[in-house]
């Protein structure tokens, strides 16, 4: 890799740096595919499991660099598997800290699980399409308020990213170029 490259290896913030780390992985795409792609998991896992900003413009490069095709069930599964990471981490350390930082949302999200705990996949993809609550919160809370593990996951596959890309190019179609043409 050229010193000019790995000085644009970097986490997007924002959809002009999707555009750019996008350009210049695609370079390498075809020659070191399963490289690339290894690279790119990790990093994607790595975002969702820590909840840290920035995974939805990994989204969006996924889908540049691998095509919508290939690319949305990656990001879906990925998205699914990296939020896993913050529900197992929650799951033994949760509580006190949902206690202690964010008491008010705990007590609603609390009751809106119990309230719909026999529609509760139904309820769980309403969380994930709806700006209610937010995804990293809904990770976190999940388990400390006895969401299934199953139930979590695939709620998480379908929703997260799939209804994000859906929503983009229903509702604004006039971006689907920015979407599926970074590259």
């Amino acid at each position: 890799m050229s010193e000019e490259h790995k000085s644009k290896l970097k986490r997007p913030s924002n959809i002009e740096d999707v555009k750019e780390l996008g350009a210049m992985l695609s370079i390498y795409t075809n020659d070191y595919y399963f490289t690339v792609l290894s690279g790119y998991c990790l990093t994607y896992i790595f975002l969702q499991t820590f909840n840290i900003p920035g995974s939805i413009f990994l989204s969006f490069l996924g889908g540049a660099l691998f095509g919508l095709p290939v690319g949305l069930p990656i990001v879906c599964f990925l998205s699914a598997c990296g939020a896993s990471g913050s529900f197992g981490f929650s799951y033994f350390f949760g509580k006190p800290f949902l206690d202690s930082y964010f008491p008010e949302k705990s007590k609603f999200f609390g009751s809106q699980i119990e309230k719909h705990r026999q529609n509760l996949f139904n309820y769980f993809l309403f969380l994930r399409f709806s700006p209610l609550l937010p995804n990293w919160f809904v990770n976190i809370a999940s388990p400390v308020f006895g969401v299934p593990f199953h139930i979590f996951w695939f709620g998480t596959f379908i929703g997260t990213d799939s209804i994000f890309l859906y929503v983009k190019n229903q509702v604004w179609p006039h971006k689907r170029s920015l979407l599926f043409k970074l590259g």
